[in-house]
């Protein structure tokens, strides 16, 4: 919708600054009428990143140690216009299982960096940040906003951090503060496997927080990064089911892992012939 705005908009610019200049001939007209429409297309593109990247210098350097709706909506809007400009398309079913109220995990396969993109974008009514690699942080501009929502951000190679990390997360759970989305596989998947062994983190924190946990299933995030601004990307995000903590209270975290994998896996090898 995004992508068909801004090009009727340039359009309409386009003919109009036509017909105020009133070009001495028709083949003028057509090559003015041309060139600008393409530069109307990369103003309005070159506005909205400069909005972006002025919004993100407003983010104190560090760590950010509390949640902002104010910059959670950014990163919502932002993910919605690009999702919009890359041209992917959401096939979603299950998402009336989502709980309307409260806080809850979100729990997904890792195909791409466009994952929690979508998640976020998706869930947008929803309060929310992802527990993601602290590389992602580091990106310019991007990494300032998500910063500034608050994500919890992890390193592999400092266990001290990531429980600490953790320990926010279920802060934020147990607060009503936010939702947390995170992917238990840990890394993105570029392996013949349908899922890679999962992490304890994600099993930890429903335990302790003893919250919802919302089980979805992406096919198709991997493919968006070719053909970028050329092709329509279809996306599936199955929200399979959505587990209460009155139901794994009893398990352990392994059970919990187990149960969680056997409900992706279920939904995965169902795709996979499509």
């Amino acid at each position: 919708m995004v992508k068909i705005i801004v090009l009727l908009l340039s359009a309409a610019l386009a003919v109009i600054t036509v017909l105020g200049i009133a070009p001495s001939s028709l083949a003028w007209s057509i090559i003015l009428g041309i060139l600008l429409f393409i530069g109307y297309i990369v103003a309005f593109v070159a506005l909205f990143f400069l909005t972006y990247i002025i919004l993100g210098l407003f983010v104190k350097k560090g760590e950010i140690k509390k949640y902002s709706k104010f910059y959670h909506r950014v990163y919502v809007i932002t993910t919605k216009i690009c999702m919009s400009l890359f041209g992917v398309k959401m096939h979603i079913s299950g998402f009336d299982k989502v709980p309307s109220n409260g806080t809850f995990i979100v729990v997904h396969n890792h195909l791409s960096n466009m994952d929690p993109v979508i998640i976020n974008a998706v869930f947008g009514k929803h309060d929310m940040v992802f527990m993601a690699k602290k590389s992602l942080a580091k990106i310019p501009f991007f990494g300032n906003i998500i910063r500034g929502t608050g994500f919890l951000f992890l390193d592999r190679d400092n266990p001290t951090k990531d429980a600490y990390q953790l320990a926010r997360a279920i802060k934020y759970l147990k607060t009503d503060t936010c939702c947390v989305g995170i992917a238990p596989e840990g890394t993105r998947n570029f392996t013949e496997e349908i899922l890679l062994p999962f992490k304890d983190g994600s099993f930890i924190m429903a335990k302790k927080s003893a919250r919802p946990i919302v089980v979805c299933v992406f096919k198709g995030t991997e493919k968006i990064k070719h053909h970028l601004l050329t092709r329509i990307h279809h996306v599936d995000l199955v929200v399979t089911d959505v587990i209460e903590a009155s139901i794994y209270e009893s398990l352990t975290e392994k059970e919990l892992s187990d149960l969680v994998r056997d409900k992706m896996l279920q939904v995965l090898n169902e795709k996979k012939g499509e």
